[in-house]
């Protein structure tokens, strides 16, 4: 993980560091990549994005590894400016108030409904999951950390945070092996860009732009 300069102020009392997350295999199976990782400060909540999407340098280990590792200045310089555009989508969507309603139809998309198959055990036991992820980001929309600062409480920056918090805390058990791998790469990480993503067609009526 490193942390950039200059922290992004999304309301009184609500900053996100900028953070880029280095990842290497070290085994030559796969490339190293460079994505965001912006974390909420008051939190700890990463608002890491899927590596297919956004600014995500690969590096393939080959001859050429080294010589590209020296040509990344031109890539932090675009890095530094989608974190530009990123926070001002993130003040963009602090100014949403949600209703009763607008929340519900949220978290369902961000949640949505299993495929049922013919594994009816296996539906129901995805039924069941959907239902708890639902209700726990409702719960951290209203009792997440953060989320009662005067200008961030009834937000859909605050219906965000709460699906990245109880991603990152309380979906997966913290420490398990496989905790970290979800929210950066996994599982997790596609809940919360789904979330992202989501929330920028509310404010835009648009698909994710290539910064998300």
């Amino acid at each position: 993980m490193v942390r950039l300069h200059g922290d992004m102020e999304i309301a009184p009392g609500d900053t996100v560091a900028r953070y880029l997350l280095l990842s290497n295999s070290h085994d030559g199976n796969s490339s190293v990549q460079v994505k965001f990782t912006p974390v909420r400060v008051v939190c700890q909540n990463t608002l890491n994005q899927a590596l297919e999407m956004g600014p995500t340098l690969r590096i393939a280990h080959n001859r050429e590894m080294q010589r590209r590792l020296g040509d990344t200045a031109e890539a932090i310089a675009e890095i530094r400016e989608r974190f530009d555009e990123l926070q001002m989508f993130f003040k963009k969507i602090v100014q949403v108030q949600m209703k009763t309603t607008s929340l519900e139809s949220y978290l369902a998309a961000v949640f949505p409904e299993p495929n049922r198959g013919k594994d009816d055990k296996r539906y129901e036991r995805a039924l069941k999951q959907m239902k708890r992820d639902r209700i726990a980001a409702q719960q951290r929309f209203e009792t997440g950390k953060g989320n009662n600062l005067a200008h961030v409480r009834g937000t859909l920056w605050a219906a965000y945070n709460g699906v990245t918090e109880y991603v990152d805390y309380a979906r997966t058990t913290v420490g398990d092996s496989k905790w970290l791998d979800s929210v950066w790469f996994g599982e997790g990480c596609a809940i919360k860009t789904r979330a992202c993503d989501l929330a920028v067609v509310a404010v835009n009526g648009s698909q994710a732009p290539a910064a998300l």
